[in-house]
């Protein structure tokens, strides 16, 4: 009896955070199995409710909890290999819970989206680094609101393929400068240029 009472009156808080997944993460087969396990099984264990966002290589994340908790659970996704470039938005008190029963709740923000009949379609694309806090809220809102939430991460095979394509051209692109750019694009027409112009001389 006593432990509900200090529980109930335990202060609340919430934490908003965004991220990057990391490129090496995506070749796990696994990852988002072992996100959707680990999330279930710690939030429960530590009473933390809340939604996790994937869009596109970004994390966005709203959890509650007790102060502890969350600062805890904020030093361990500080070491967690598996994303990159965290960005704290929001470590604030609350006076009750968004989301009072769900320890898990995963959201998939991607071009299914863009239509216009879609709820989301106004977050789409979606980069969680470009939205204020206030914007930010209206999406996690929106989603209880409507009860958006899966109990896993609704990714496709392709869907994957398509985000390691993408995110291997942005590691590309940001380690060279825009001229390095131009004069590989232009040696990769040349190439193409000769072989295409071999097999002319082969079959003509």
């Amino acid at each position: 009896m006593s432990n509900q009472h200090t529980a109930k009156h335990t202060p609340l808080y919430r934490l908003v955070y965004v991220s990057q997944i990391s490129y090496l993460a995506l070749f796990d087969p696994q990852l988002f199995k072992k996100i959707t396990f680990s999330a279930l099984k710690n939030n429960l264990k530590r009473n933390l409710t809340g939604v996790l966002c994937f869009s596109d290589g970004y994390f966005m994340q709203y959890i509650e909890g007790s102060e502890q908790d969350l600062t805890n659970l904020k030093n361990t996704l500080l070491q967690d290999k598996r994303h990159h470039s965290f960005q704290l938005c929001d470590f604030s008190l609350i006076e009750e819970r968004l989301f009072p029963n769900h320890p898990r709740g995963f959201v998939v923000i991607d071009k299914r989206h863009q239509m216009s009949d879609s709820l989301l379609s106004e977050f789409v694309p979606l980069n969680p680094k470009l939205l204020d806090l206030d914007r930010k809220m209206e999406l996690i809102e929106l989603i209880k609101k409507h009860e958006l939430m899966e109990d896993e991460f609704n990714l496709s095979w392709w869907d994957l393929i398509g985000l390691r394509i993408r995110l291997a051209f942005q590691l590309f692109s940001s380690s060279v400068s825009q001229n390095q750019l131009s004069f590989i694009f232009e040696i990769c027409l040349f190439i193409l240029a000769c072989v295409a112009l071999v097999m002319m001389a082969l079959y003509f």
